[in-house]
């Protein structure tokens, strides 16, 4: 009897001792996942972040060269004008058509070359490659080849080529995804403004964050439903003057200049032209003036002040500090998106993935009289010409990349738009299977948006971000 109770005992303490090794082995297990997740996150944060860095340079490289052919282009006419031979306005005309045909090219060439460096980046930073992405990059080298000729364009394969530049660029695979690219196909990029087409209203829902609806109150009420929204918009027209990569925010344009007439004068001082000077400079502008070729401007409609990204503009973003003059600009911006896997080794917990989405964009100022101003000013005027003045770049908070467009390197996000989206607003269904489409079956429960209103009636006033001069109605998830 003794020698079976103490068989017992030790049987007892065999089983003891084994499920304190299982759990310390656990324990050691959820550890090393863990310390794998943390390094895994900061290993694509320094991919996404490198990515989104190497665009932006390419983005200041390509303004610069365009800016520098303009500054060539007014030297040149003012050079002809100097000389006034007997065919000055067809020599005027010729260069001006060649400057312009080689910008049309930089235009698309150096935003791809930001996708090409961001995914070198990415990879070297042992990102991996993402289907998903690549198939996106596919797609639009597909519809791309399908396009038709730009009319008046110096450059009549330009689909051709951009589609064959995007083939090549992706022939390894992509891991990284420009998440506030331009679509071309015009299905897929409304103009701005629709509820539906911000992926922050899908995330309010499902986290019924009710105070993005309150913050957003003159989007529509939260007793509508999608019958009273309105429509979504007309479709956006292609951009024939940037890529949906990355593109540098640029506009062929008309500029009258004997508007500017003072401002080429200021140029000349500013950048060292050899030929403008004020006795030829009233027949160097009718030179400029007398023939149809455009200019490259920056697009007025992208490039504004930073601060107008205020709590009551359209991004909600709070300015905690005002920046310097010099570098109060918006526009030209690129938001990078990386994925990668973690396998844990934690028994029954499933592989995980990991998101990282980055912006960058170039920055540059432009001295006058000893003072620095952005680069869409020119002696405290508006100035819409490029001028080569990019010399650095910068990471920036999401919200300073477009939010409105953020997402396009989802592939399940591009396809709720481009198919999902039409349908639902004809016909109130939605497709099951989509993430997205249950966000919105769950906002279509009357009593869904009826605990919402009842709870902003007692809740509303924590509904507030503290900036930089006060408390305000505000923010967005993209800014901090």
């Amino acid at each position: 009897m003794k020698i079976s109770a103490k068989m017992g005992r030790s049987g007892q303490v065999v089983v003891a001792l084994v499920l304190m090794l299982m759990a310390l082995v656990i324990l050691a297990l959820v550890n090393v996942d863990v310390f794998l997740a943390l390094r895994g996150k900061s290993h694509l944060g320094n991919a996404g972040d490198a990515a989104a860095l190497a665009a932006a340079r390419w983005q200041g490289i390509t303004l610069n060269l365009i800016g520098d052919l303009n500054l060539q282009r007014i030297d040149a006419v003012c050079d002809i004008a100097r000389k006034d031979p007997h065919d000055a306005r067809q020599l005027a005309m010729d260069i001006s058509a060649g400057i312009s045909a080689l910008q049309e090219r930089i235009a698309f060439a150096g935003p791809l070359m930001g996708l090409h460096a961001a995914n070198l980046a990415a990879r070297r930073n042992n990102a991996p490659i993402d289907p998903g992405m690549t198939r996106l990059i596919d797609e639009a080298a597909s519809r791309a080849a399908l396009m038709e000729s730009v009319p008046g364009s110096a450059w009549p394969d330009k689909w051709r080529d951009y589609s064959d530049m995007l083939r090549q660029i992706r022939s390894d695979g992509m891991a990284i995804g420009c998440d506030n690219a331009r679509l071309f196909d015009p299905a897929a990029d409304f103009s701005d403004g629709h509820p539906l087409h911000a992926k922050s209203f899908y995330e309010a829902v499902a986290g019924e964050d009710w105070c993005w609806f309150f913050l957003r109150d003159d989007m529509f009420s939260l007793l509508s439903s999608f019958q009273s929204w309105g429509s979504l918009g007309e479709p956006r027209p292609i951009d024939h003057d940037n890529p949906e990569f990355f593109g540098a925010s640029v506009r062929r344009s008309h500029l009258d200049f004997r508007i500017l007439r003072e401002a080429l004068l200021d140029l000349a001082t500013a950048y060292n032209l050899a030929h403008v000077a004020g006795d030829t400079i009233d027949y160097a502008i009718s030179l400029m003036d007398g023939n149809d070729i455009p200019w490259y401007t920056y697009d007025m409609s992208e490039w504004r002040a930073w601060t107008e990204m205020d709590p009551f503009g359209p991004e909600k973003l709070p300015i905690l500090s005002a920046p310097k003059d010099e570098y109060n600009v918006f526009g030209a911006a690129a938001a990078t998106r990386v994925i990668g896997n973690l396998d844990p080794l934690t028994p029954g917990v499933p592989q995980k993935a990991i998101v990282w989405t980055a912006a960058a964009k170039p920055f540059g100022f432009r001295e006058t009289a000893g003072f620095k101003e952005p680069v869409t000013s020119f002696g405290n005027r508006p100035f819409a010409l490029i001028t080569p003045d990019f010399s650095d770049m910068r990471l920036i908070p999401l919200a300073g990349a477009s939010e409105a467009r953020l997402g396009t390197s989802d592939e399940t996000w591009v396809e709720h738009v481009r198919s999902h989206i039409p349908v639902y607003m004809e016909t109130g269904h939605t497709s099951k299977a989509c993430p997205w489409c249950a966000s919105l079956d769950k906002w279509d429960d009357a009593a869904f948006r009826r605990r919402g209103v009842d709870w902003l009636k007692d809740n509303s006033d924590q509904c507030v971000v503290t900036g930089g001069s006060g408390t305000l109605k505000g923010g967005t998830r993209h800014a901090h």
